[in-house]
This record gives structure tokens, C-alpha cells and sequence, in this order.
């Protein structure tokens, strides 16, 4: 194999190892949507939460009180404050949101596409603000951080922007949040962590 040859293999793995922890990283954001929902509606069907069956069959999570979502609750987020050093705030935040958006089990559809494109355009927005900033060393990712910061709050306050992609993502974004009832320090943490994990790092 050549140099050529063992260089995009290398960068093909980086990128594949990258994409998985993202996967993880969603799927365990999901997971917890799931779990806070069936606890908010106090939703007894499994059926109705896919990826939450697949985790409490998975480690056997017992159910707490009789009740499904609290104990499942309690094991993502302990899993994703060691993993990815969030603070309790963050989980705090999604509760409150689903409460305050979910009255019923049909509103749980709308609050998924809602929750989705809201990331979606915010990630977008970032990276067309942001540009070289998300491509600094990982060892500079203070810096970084501080910079999503600055960034994502040109976005939900109406920065003057000159890109048309990046006026339609923020608007979008400060649609969706208000809508979700999320804070901008919440989208700039699950931002920093998404952003670190595509450039393959992990959260020190």
C-alpha cells in the first residue's frame, strides 16, 4: 500500500469513527427525549418509544415506581454528563421544554420535527458564520467554545447578516427555539459537543 493509499485510508476511518460518535451522541440526546416524554405523559407502551425500548432491554433498566422514563431518565443522563461533561441544566431544560410543548402523546410527532430542524439549522448556522473557527486544533477548543458562544447568540438575537443561507438558518433557528422553549445556552452546548465530535474529539 502507498503512502497515498494508507493517508486516505487513515482519513477514511477518522471520518467513519467521527460519524459514529455523532450517531451515539444523537441517538443518546433521543433516547433521553423518550424517556422525559413517557414520564411528562406518562406513556405505559413501549411500542410508542422505539429507541427507549431498545435501551432499557439492552441494560435491563427497571422500571421506577411503576412508572416508565424515571429510571431511564436518570441512566442517560448520568451516561452523557460522564461522557460529555453536561451539566444537569441541560437535561433540566428538556424536561421544561417537553412539559411546556407536549400535552398529549400526538403533540410528541410535532415536537420531534421541531427538535430536529432546530438542530439542523443551527449547526448550519454556526458552521456559515463561524467558517474557519470550527477548523481550529482541538487543543485550542477553549477558544473555539468561546467563539460558538459569540456566535450562536449573533444568531438568536438577529445578527446582520449579508449570507442568504445563513439569514434563513438563523431565522429558523430563532423560530424553532422560542417554539421548544430552549435557552441559547443550550444550543450552544449540544453545538460545542456535536462540533467536537466531527472533528473526532472527545469531551475532556
Amino acid at each position: 500500500m502507498g503512502l497515498s493509499d494508507y493517508l486516505k485510508k487513515k482519513r477514511k476511518e477518522q471520518e467513519d469513527s467521527a460519524a459514529e460518535s455523532i450517531k451515539n451522541y444523537m441517538s443518546l440526546v433521543n433516547v433521553y427525549i423518550q424517556a422525559s416524554s413517557a414520564a411528562v405523559l406518562n406513556i405505559i407502551d413501549l411500542r410508542q418509544l422505539p429507541q427507549l425500548k431498545v435501551l432499557k432491554q439492552k441494560y435491563k433498566i427497571p422500571t421506577e415506581g411503576g412508572r416508565l422514563g424515571l429510571a431511564e431518565k436518570k441512566f442517560v443522563a448520568e451516561r452523557m454528563q460522564a461522557e460529555y461533561k453536561l451539566p444537569q441544566s441541560f437535561f433540566d431544560e428538556i424536561d421544561a421544554s417537553i412539559r411546556k410543548c407536549c400535552k398529549k402523546v400526538t403533540d410528541l410527532q410535532s415536537y420531534g420535527i421541531w427538535f430536529q430542524t432546530l438542530l439542523q439549522d443551527a449547526m448550519t448556522a454556526v458552521s456559515l458564520d463561524m467558517q474557519v473557527g470550527l477548523r481550529l486544533p482541538l487543543f485550542l477548543r477553549k477558544w473555539m467554545k468561546s467563539m460558538l458562544n459569540d456566535s450562536m447568540h449573533r444568531i438568536c438575537t438577529g445578527g446582520d447578516f449579508k449570507s442568504a443561507d445563513l439569514i434563513k438558518s438563523a431565522a429558523n433557528v430563532r423560530l424553532y427555539k422560542e417554539k421548544l422553549h430552549l435557552s441559547e445556552n443550550w444550543l450552544s452546548e449540544i453545538c460545542y459537543i456535536y462540533a467536537i465530535l466531527a472533528r473526532g474529539g472527545r469531551m475532556k
